[in-house]
This record gives C-alpha cells, sequence and structure tokens, in this order.
C-alpha cells in the first residue's frame, strides 16, 4: 500500500487544493507545484525557513530601554496600529498587551494616565485633553 502523497501547499499562503484562496476570478489555482495563481506576484523578497522560525522560538527574551517621550510616542503609533482594517485577531491581542505594558510604565500620575488612554478612543483625546500645557508653560494643542 504506497502513502497518499502530501497535499499540495503554496509556499507563499499555505493554501491546498481543498482550502484554495478566494480572488475575484474565484478560487486560486496551481501556476508552480508550490505557488498559487493568488500569490504568483506576491513572492516575498525574503522567505523564513523553518530554522528562521525555530531560532525565533528559542531566542532569549529581549529587554529594551525607553525615556518617557519614546515611550508615548510608540504607544501612540500602537494605537494608530490597532484601528487598521487588516490586523489580524492574534496580531491584535499581541499589539494591545504590549501597549498595556507601556501605558503602565507611563502613567505615573493620573494625567499621564488619562494621555495614555486618550489615544485608543475614536477621536484621539477627550476634551478635556485638546491642549497639553508643559510645565514651563509651553502649550501643545
Amino acid at each position: 500500500m504506497n502513502p497518499s502523497p502530501p497535499p499540495q501547499t503554496c509556499r507563499i499562503c499555505g493554501c491546498t487544493d481543498e482550502i484554495a484562496c478566494e480572488t475575484p476570478d474565484g478560487p486560486c489555482h496551481w501556476v508552480e507545484p508550490d505557488l498559487c495563481s493568488a500569490c504568483a506576484g506576491l513572492q516575498p523578497v525574503l522567505a523564513l525557513t523553518p530554522a528562521d522560525i525555530k531560532a525565533l522560538e528559542l531566542a532569549p527574551e529581549i529587554g529594551i530601554k525607553l525615556n518617557a517621550c519614546t515611550s508615548f510616542m510608540l504607544l501612540g503609533v500602537l494605537q494608530l496600529a490597532d484601528r487598521h482594517p487588516d490586523l489580524s485577531d492574534d496580531s491584535r491581542a499581541t499589539l494591545r498587551r504590549f501597549a498595556g505594558i507601556l501605558e503602565t510604565h507611563v502613567s505615573k500620575t493620573d494625567n499621564l494616565a488619562r494621555l495614555a488612554r486618550a489615544g485608543w478612543r475614536k477621536n484621539d483625546a477627550p476634551p478635556k485633553l485638546s491642549t497639553l500645557i508643559l510645565p514651563d508653560g509651553t502649550r501643545i494643542t
């Protein structure tokens, strides 16, 4: 009894004959033994190998030191990225966990905590935070 061959799988997206990509023209088709028509023009500049993935899994945690201003800027970038409609649920969950860590570190006072949370609002800032007044009297609107 001969074992059945492994299913044909796209090297880019991982689709198979059983689970094809949906394109405007219908399900994808094979243009090469391991490349579907939906991915034919999307070949990555750099494809990660199983060894690359294993190296990432075994890599130790890294520590990053950020000053408060950089932390707030990074938090703002994460808050904007969270609004992207194509962000996957897994990526969104990871983003929010990391943003939560940043929020905790920068929220040293009630005002700073309010400022950190403001970026999660659709309008980016509640009315009370429309002007930021620095200790030297500088106003940022």
